[in-house]
């Protein structure tokens, strides 16, 4: 494929949160969120190093994942962060060349490319301690969903992720919006400035050429009094996915 235009069909796969209590995460999914557990072939992960429960609707996947062992990347990021998002995984035709593409653009290795059960899996690191993994499947999720939704069918509740807001240390957005543009081919979609108050914060929504990973980064204004994603940053201990 012209690697000018590899990642121009890139969706997202799944996001993994890495939690302290997998079953009251679970619970929480569940049953305010009406996400139905579910099977989902991961990528490769020693199984006695972590617990891990999947949980689907529509086109939505989230990966709960509870580390057992400090060794896993998982309890750094507990440790350092909390409870959060730390892998936006992307769907990709060929998940070996989405990783030397991204690597050679720019981007620091996380995990090189591997395989389990016919998935082959690579990461790379994208805003802070966010990690990107390209997932390879034989058959894709992200086309099989939307082959069982039955055209006119009306959708109610959650069905996709819309976007994903990243909140930055200030002055980390003009070359955090650079790195998605020049290793993963997305582009502005817009940028604004936004004032509440005495608070500010600067903003610009990056998206990839498909239109289904959408990235709202966002910087505070120092100029102005601190505010939400100061706050944000600040219990985060740096970068990271705030919703």
């Amino acid at each position: 494929m012209d690697e000018a235009l590899f990642f121009d069909d890139v969706s997202v796969d799944h996001i993994r949160i890495y939690v302290n209590d997998l079953e009251l995460a679970s619970l929480t999914l569940g049953e305010k969120y009406g996400l139905a557990s579910c099977h989902f072939d991961l990528p490769a992960c020693p199984l006695e190093t972590e617990r891990s429960r999947c949980f689907s609707k529509e086109d939505i996947c989230i990966v709960l994942t509870q580390p057992l062992v400090q060794s896993h990347p998982g309890s750094e990021f507990l440790r350092r962060h909390g409870e959060g998002v730390a892998d936006i995984a992307f769907e990709v035709s060929d998940a070996t060349q989405a990783f030397s593409l991204a690597v050679l653009r720019g981007a620091l290795p996380h995990q090189a490319p591997q395989q389990k059960d016919g998935i082959v899996s690579a990461s790379i690191f994208g805003a802070g301690d966010l990690v990107h993994t390209f997932v390879q499947r034989v058959t894709s999720r992200h086309r099989r969903s939307l082959e069982n939704n039955t055209p006119g069918r009306m959708v109610n509740g959650l069905h996709a992720f819309d976007h994903f807001a990243v909140c930055l240390q200030a002055g980390d957005l003009a070359a955090t919006c650079a790195f998605y543009m020049l290793a993963l081919d997305f582009s502005v979609l817009y940028e604004e400035k936004i004032v509440v108050g005495k608070q500010s914060m600067n903003s610009k929504v990056v998206q990839n050429k498909s239109g289904q990973v959408t990235l709202t980064l966002i910087e505070p204004d120092l100029s102005y009094e601190a505010g939400q994603i100061d706050s944000f940053i600040q219990k985060n201990n740096g970068a990271g996915v705030q919703h």
